[in-house]
C-alpha cells in the first residue's frame, strides 16, 4: 500500500489567547507519515499562564497559502487536499484556570481509499 505523506499543522493561538495567557506546550507543527486506513491519536497541551480563568474554543479550519504571502482559513473540508474531515477534537470548548495545563485530544482517521497521494493539511485553532 502506498504511503501518504501527511502534514498536520496543529495550533496557532489567536492574539486574544496570547493576551489571555493561554499557550501551547510543545511543537505547533507535527508531521507524520501514514497510509490509508491508519488512525493517529494524540494530545495538544494548553496552559494558562495568566492570573484569571480563560475560555478557549478549539476548532478546525482548512488552510491555504500562496507564494505571495496570502493565507486563507476556510471551512473544514472545503479544500481538495484537506484532512479536516478525518480529524476529531475533544473538548471543543473549555475553561482553563490560572497555572492549569489541560489536554485537547485529537484523533485522525485516514480514509481507506484515497483518490490521490501527497500532502494533506488543515489547521486546529
Amino acid at each position: 500500500m502506498k504511503k501518504v505523506f501527511f502534514i498536520f499543522i496543529f495550533l496557532i493561538i489567536a492574539a486574544k489567547f496570547c493576551f489571555a495567557g493561554v499557550s501551547v506546550i510543545g511543537e505547533l507543527t507535527q508531521e507524520k507519515s501514514v497510509k490509508p486506513g491508519d488512525t493517529l491519536e494524540g494530545i495538544i497541551l494548553l496552559k494558562n499562564t495568566g492570573k484569571s480563568p480563560s475560555e478557549v474554543k478549539v476548532y478546525k479550519t482548512d488552510y491555504l497559502f500562496y507564494s505571495d504571502g496570502k493565507v486563507i482559513y476556510g471551512e473544514p473540508g472545503s479544500v481538495r487536499r484537506s484532512n479536516a474531515p478525518w480529524l476529531s477534537l475533544s473538548p471543543s470548548s473549555l475553561t482553563i484556570h490560572p497555572e492549569e495545563t489541560v489536554p485537547v485530544n485529537f484523533t485522525v482517521k485516514v480514509p481507506e481509499r484515497l483518490d490521490f497521494q501527497g500532502t494533506y493539511w488543515s489547521m486546529v485553532m
